[in-house]
């Protein structure tokens, strides 16, 4: 596991890498890095799923020892999985930015020349796109995506977790 762990951690610092230098971010269009991101994050969604199985070999210790809090401390390993994101989540916060800086810099020119024909118009849509883009994601998944990956991995880990913590505490306490 641990050799398959910095594996895969190494992976992800190279995603990250990639996705901060090689991929091109469109603040208003993050879909568009969806496929790398599921590249890169299927090998940390995989060690995610091999954590939680951990607290299943719980149950076979006889009571409480200290390699027991091993398993749960390892599951904190579970950031890892943001690993990949941070790069692409970079670019995305630079794009956007940077878009932000060009609809601002036109909206002084706009303002300069309301008084032309169609001026409010424009106006009015520069208005529009930088609060459309200030409420652009900066993270690059979509909100069903992510809910759905924690309903799968953190409801069965926190169950096995509970159960193994709960079966060591009252093996403990009774002296099974």
């Amino acid at each position: 596991m641990m050799q398959t762990g910095a594996l895969v951690v190494g992976n992800a610092q190279l995603f990250a890498a990639l996705g901060a230098q090689a991929t091109r971010a469109a603040p208003l269009t993050p879909e568009r890095l969806h496929p790398f991101l599921r590249a890169a994050l299927r090998p940390m969604l995989l060690i995610m799923s091999l954590l939680a199985a951990y607290p299943l070999m719980l149950l076979a210790q006889p009571g409480w020892q200290a390699d027991t809090l091993l398993g749960p401390a390892a599951t904190l390993a579970l950031a890892a999985v943001w690993f990949p994101l941070r790069g692409p989540a970079a670019g995305m916060r630079r794009a956007r930015d940077a878009a932000l800086a060009r609809v601002e810099a036109q909206l002084a020119d706009a303002w300069d020349g309301m008084a032309q024909e169609r001026g409010a118009e424009r106006l009015e849509a520069l208005l529009a796109l930088r609060v459309r883009l200030q409420r652009a994601p900066i993270l690059p998944l979509a909100v069903p995506g992510l809910v759905r990956v924690v309903l799968y991995l953190a409801l069965p880990m926190a169950t096995w977790t509970g159960k193994g913590f709960g079966e060591a505490v009252l093996n403990r306490l009774f002296g099974g």
